[in-house]
């Protein structure tokens, strides 16, 4: 799901490179919402009790966490140009790899 998010808006990105096109806004965007419904379904059907972040890591971290997923998502939608949305998908993907592995109670709050 958060891999899906974060490569569209990067084809949409070479795509306008290469082809001389205007933004692909709606894309864009759509890939973002259909992330984010993918995700709230996968919470539902497996009725998961709470999120990632709830009630098992500080303040501070699910700060910086949320922030940094924020400014990620943010540049997929705005950058200009393929390297630079990759960045953000480095951000992006690092993010939730680490908080998939603290769900699973393979790596501790401490180590994220």
């Amino acid at each position: 799901i958060f891999a899906f998010r974060s490569l569209v808006p990067m084809f949409c990105a070479w795509f306008e490179v290469n082809s001389d096109c205007p933004r692909l806004w709606l894309v864009r965007i759509a890939a973002l919402y259909a992330g984010m419904l993918a995700a709230d379904a996968v919470s539902k059907n497996y009725e998961l009790p709470s999120t990632t972040l709830q009630g098992s890591m500080n303040q501070e971290l699910r700060t910086f966490l949320a922030l940094f997923q924020f400014i990620g998502v943010s540049g997929l939608l705005f950058a200009n140009g393929f390297w630079l949305n990759f960045n953000y998908v480095i951000a992006v993907q690092v993010t939730a790899f680490m908080l998939t592995l603290r769900r699973r109670r393979i790596i501790t709050s401490e180590q994220v």
